[in-house]
């Protein structure tokens, strides 16, 4: 609250085609937006610091194009990620997962704009919501 209080709402950094690594000197004000706003050529993983050296900080991915042929991973460097995401998907396949190992979250492909994964450190472990829209399920807007 410290930091909405004094303005600092947040940063964007775009992701690109690209894998990014998130560093807690990119983390400025509130909430820092990572956009995923080029579509992808090959899958693609945003690395994000450690829950501990990250406390109080939100990270939001969200996506401004559509990905249609690749996955995003989002895979923290250190902590847990803990919470859930909702997928829209009218097809039954699967559409987001962890790992298994509760460190990395894949969304995979036919994903749409307005998808938006949010990431908040309680100084432990990354607090993960967030909602992944498909191509296969009719989203509101295309």
């Amino acid at each position: 609250l410290e930091k909405v209080a004094d303005g600092k709402l947040g940063a964007v950094v775009s992701q690109g085609d690209a894998n990014k690594y998130v560093h807690p000197a990119d983390l400025k004000g509130a909430i820092t937006v990572i956009t995923v706003d080029t579509a992808a050529t090959g899958a693609r993983t945003i690395f994000i610091p450690s829950a501990v050296t990250c406390a109080n900080q939100q990270i939001d991915v969200l996506w401004t194009v559509a990905s249609d042929a690749h996955a995003t991973v989002v895979e923290a460097q250190a902590g847990y990620m803990l919470g859930a995401v909702l997928a829209q998907n009218g097809s039954g396949s699967t559409i987001v997962q962890s790992d298994g190992t509760d460190t990395k979250i894949t969304v995979n492909d036919n994903i749409e704009p307005g998808t938006r994964l949010s990431f908040y450190s309680n100084g432990t472990n990354w607090i993960c919501s967030g909602s992944v829209l498909s191509a296969d399920a009719d989203p509101a807007f295309s």
